[in-house]
């Protein structure tokens, strides 16, 4: 299958005006469209660690010019495969850090008579390695207890204060307490996906606060010095973090982009907070196509068409019409991933469809079971515990059970 909107701009836009390293990169981008394309200057190593790109896709196809190395980071390679194919060039450094490659992996093959070379400093970033794996096996295995501190499963117990695993570090790095966590990446912290409102409050008022950051924020609480560190422009972006209160980040202009925001809180962020310099993460919303732009009542709104080119609901006639060979207009069109994005496949957007899919029911049930003259007057504590679901089917069964008696 094709893009169609990247099969128009690589057959009608002079490639010299293209960003070969987005398309390259492109999660649309298959390998279809490559070879539609083939003579064009893709970039051959973000093709052989492309998620669209498979083993066999690479193995039938040996013409083209694979990176051996980027392959071994390819997320389609799998245990299986390494064995099967003993006289690929595969690179063990990447293969320490693949999420395929799982601790029952390694260990089994450390045990063999001709174990694999494991590069054991990348090993100990490896995303399926934690805490009880290390702590079972750092006899045995040779990890590098500094990278360890950027493994997003230890840094976890470390800012959520495990005393186990903050006295295990100090002691095999020998380092105090100062030392070891003025190490944490605040950045890479910040983009873990497993924060969200109710974890950053813990970790604020839980987490160990150094001398240093003391010393730089003498009128600080713990509690204040801690959420300074964080990177909200990065949370922002998180699939999984509910924003209660925009009041509290309007002052970001990424509040935009996150994905839990509705329709009505954008119009709120309008109405008290706008600023031209919101237009651009504004145009890119994917809650907002171009009739929201060429509404009426939206006419004080600068329309950023340069954002609009990363907007997923960006039209192929609207591409056509627009794109006027403006080489910052293409540049950033080649880098929209329209809906291949980390969001739709995330639990809060399934949770969402969930919600709406009962929302929806509980409203037909309404206009089925309930004649338009009469309806039963529910308290509406009690209806909004039922959308909830905390009576179960119990409720649904009494609601039909008294609107029919109208």
């Amino acid at each position: 299958m094709i893009h169609p909107i990247l099969d128009w701009l690589i057959g009608n836009v002079d490639e010299h005006s293209l960003s070969w390293y987005a398309l390259s990169n492109n999660p649309n981008t298959t390998f279809d469209l490559v070879k539609k394309y083939v003579n064009k200057p893709w970039d051959w190593e973000l093709l052989s660690r492309h998620k669209n790109i498979t083993f066999n896709i690479i193995k039938n196809n040996p013409q083209y010019r694979w990176d051996s190395f980027a392959i071994s980071q390819n997320p389609n390679i799998t245990w299986d495969i390494i064995i099967d194919n003993p006289n690929f060039i595969w690179s063990f450094k990447e293969l320490s850090n693949h999420p395929n490659i799982t601790w029952k992996i390694i260990k089994e093959n450390l045990e063999t008579e001709n174990p694999f070379p494991w590069d054991y400093k990348v090993l100990s970033f490896n995303p399926n390695i934690n805490w009880d794996i290390i702590i079972n096996n750092y006899k045995i295995i040779k990890w590098d207890f500094e990278s360890l501190i950027y493994n997003h499963n230890i840094y976890w117990e470390m800012i959520n204060n495990n005393p186990k695993v903050i006295n295990f570090l100090l002691k095999h790095l020998n380092y105090d307490f100062d030392f070891l966590f003025n190490k944490l990446d605040w950045l890479l912290i910040s983009q873990d996906e497993r924060l969200n409102t109710e974890n950053i409050y813990y970790i604020n008022n839980n987490c160990y606060v150094t001398r240093k950051q003391k010393n730089n924020n003498p009128n600080k609480s713990n509690y204040q010095i801690i959420n300074s560190l964080w990177h909200y422009n990065q949370i922002i972006y998180n699939t999984n973090f509910e924003i209660d209160n925009i009041d509290n980040f309007y002052k970001n202009d990424n509040l935009l982009l996150n994905h839990n925001i509705e329709i009505e809180d954008i119009n709120n962020i309008i109405n008290k907070y706008w600023t031209n310099y919101l237009s651009f993460n504004l145009s890119k919303n994917p809650k907002l196509d171009i009739n929201f732009f060429n509404n009426d009542n939206n006419n004080n709104i600068y329309f950023c068409n340069i954002g609009y080119n990363l907007n997923p609901n960006i039209s192929l006639d609207y591409v056509k019409n627009n794109i006027n060979n403006n080489i910052n207009y293409i540049y950033w069109l080649c880098h929209n991933q329209f809906y291949y994005n980390n969001y739709y496949v995330s639990n809060n957007y399934k949770k969402k469809l969930v919600k709406k899919f009962i929302d929806n029911c509980f409203e037909e049930l309404i206009k089925i079971s309930c004649c338009p003259q009469r309806k039963f007057n529910w308290d509406d504590n009690f209806m909004s515990d039922c959308k909830n679901g905390l009576y179960g089917d119990e409720y649904l069964q009494e609601y039909i059970k008294e609107c029919n008696k109208y």
